[in-house]
């Protein structure tokens, strides 16, 4: 691309394709924008669109998936213990359900003072709040 179309180009493609996955949601947009950037060289910044998910399948959920999901939209974060705990699930099941989801890369975690959170991944957060709220586990 000529230095000119630079600006369109990323504010036709990029950002357009941010904002219609994202929304206006600021820490989504940011996170997005973080994981797309592949190396920065010589005061330039080069970004790569991040790996889309398809989340279709999360239509095809047990029960006890849709409600550790919501669990962790309501409260932003929770620990293993308090999503057991909140939904009436064992440890172990809680633990399978947690690793399962942060492997399809809807659920990231983050260790705090030796707690270890588990949180929406902000990328898929639009679209699985509308998956569970089509599903009546959230209300708008």
């Amino acid at each position: 691309l000529q230095y000119n179309e630079v600006t369109d180009y990323l504010l036709n493609q990029y950002f357009s394709r941010i904002i219609d996955l994202c929304g206006n949601i600021f820490p989504a947009l940011y996170f997005y924008f973080i994981h797309s950037i592949s190396y920065i060289k010589e005061n330039k910044i080069f970004v790569e669109f991040p790996e889309l998910l398809d989340l279709n399948f999360v239509n095809s959920f047990k029960s006890d998936y849709y409600l550790v999901l919501t669990s962790i939209f309501i409260h932003e974060s929770l620990t293993l213990n308090e999503i057991s705990t909140l939904n009436n699930i064992s440890l172990e099941d809680s633990w399978i359900i947690l690793n399962y989801l942060i492997e399809k890369k809807i659920l990231l975690s983050n260790t705090i003072e030796k707690k270890c959170f588990y949180y929406i991944n902000p990328i898929v957060n639009r679209p699985l709040s509308s998956i569970l709220a089509k599903k009546n586990y959230l209300y708008f």
